[in-house]
């Protein structure tokens, strides 16, 4: 037991790198790639604020595809705490983002890029304690049936991010900041 809770917390502290540099990356990618219609479901296609919490999102289910082939026979309560963790990351940067631009009246990159790297941590460590967390209001997550509600959530998250790519409300959350337009520019 003392080997996997070890192996998480390294599987979960280089996860962090992993997301922020992932994430990083995809923000850069669909202009990179030409634009390239496959790449539209997981990259920023625009400057939306939506469009940005894609890019914590995917490297974090990535991250978990990973560990799942690294950790030996899947720590008690994974899916839930990946659920958590995709969940945790995006809400995190909603607040914070609307959060600092209520109090300073204007948009700040620096901050932005900030709260993408606090949010990609308290996500992986948030995830990283509900795996190791010896709770008796934890122990639910161990359930199979837990287990398989947590990997719809995540599924469902990431259908609801590839439908809004092609079909975004016309929401502020989903308004272009340099185009003023919604979706795929």
């Amino acid at each position: 037991m003392i080997v996997l809770f070890r192996t998480l917390h390294r599987a979960e502290y280089w996860g962090i790198g992993f997301v922020v540099m992932t994430g990083s990356l995809l923000h850069f990618v669909w202009e990179w790639s030409g634009r390239w219609a496959g790449l539209a479901p997981i990259a920023a296609v625009n400057e939306s604020v939506w469009e940005h919490l894609k890019l914590v999102f995917w490297p974090i289910v990535a991250w978990a595809a990973h560990e799942l082939l690294l950790l030996p026979a899947g720590p008690p309560a994974f899916w839930p705490a990946k659920a958590v963790a995709a969940y945790a990351a995006p809400a995190l940067i909603l607040v914070l983002h609307y959060g600092y631009r209520a109090v300073l009246g204007t948009h700040v990159v620096a901050l932005d890029l900030l709260i993408f790297v606090i949010a990609a941590a308290a996500a992986q460590l948030t995830g990283l304690w509900v795996m190791t967390s010896g709770t008796a209001a934890l122990s639910w997550p161990g359930s199979a049936a837990a287990a398989r509600w947590a990997f719809v959530a995540v599924t469902l998250q990431g259908f609801a991010f590839w439908l809004a790519t092609y079909l975004p409300p016309r929401l502020p959350l989903f308004l272009d900041s340099v185009s003023g337009g919604y979706g795929i520019r």
